[in-house]
């Protein structure tokens, strides 16, 4: 994983009240996830990251930002507090202008693939249990010994 372009870590979302804004930031870091650290391998496999994301958590859920509204995102107060807002991401990071590292999540491809999948496995086996109740298809398989391919 250390040459492909994919980077695990944790991020979160700019906000100009918490992070800062200099005459150097780059005009469009508000729309943007930070990368707060990055993980390698090792340490991925050795849980280190839990301790981070407590941190971070911690904090997230000691501030009131209700009087400094995010500029552009309306609910930007119940992102925060949701219990998964803090995670572990599979990243594409960039450097922006402004030399921010900011990053764009890619993990949720794979929840979108286990969707899939698991929608596809459920249909294979209604099918499957739907044969096998069939009279006519347990003759044809005493027959023959071959079984209907799906």
């Amino acid at each position: 994983m250390e040459n492909s372009k994919y980077k695990i870590a944790i991020c979160h979302l700019y906000h100009p009240f918490l992070h800062g804004n200099t005459d150097e930031s780059s005009s469009n870091i508000v729309e943007h996830y930070l990368v707060y650290h990055e993980f390698d391998v090792s340490e991925f496999y050795n849980s280190t990251f839990q301790n981070d994301i407590e941190d971070i958590s911690h904090f997230y859920n000691n501030i009131e930002l209700n009087q400094y509204p995010h500029p552009t995102i309306r609910n930007y107060q119940n992102i925060i507090e949701g219990n998964n807002y803090i995670k572990i991401d599979i990243i594409l990071s960039e450097t922006l202008s402004g030399f921010e590292e900011v990053a764009y999540i890619k993990t949720f491809w794979i929840k979108i693939f286990q969707r899939k999948w698991k929608n596809i496995y459920y249909k294979r086996k209604q099918f499957i249990s739907k044969i096998i109740s069939n009279p006519k298809y347990l003759l044809k398989r005493e027959i023959t010994g071959k079984m209907i391919k799906i």
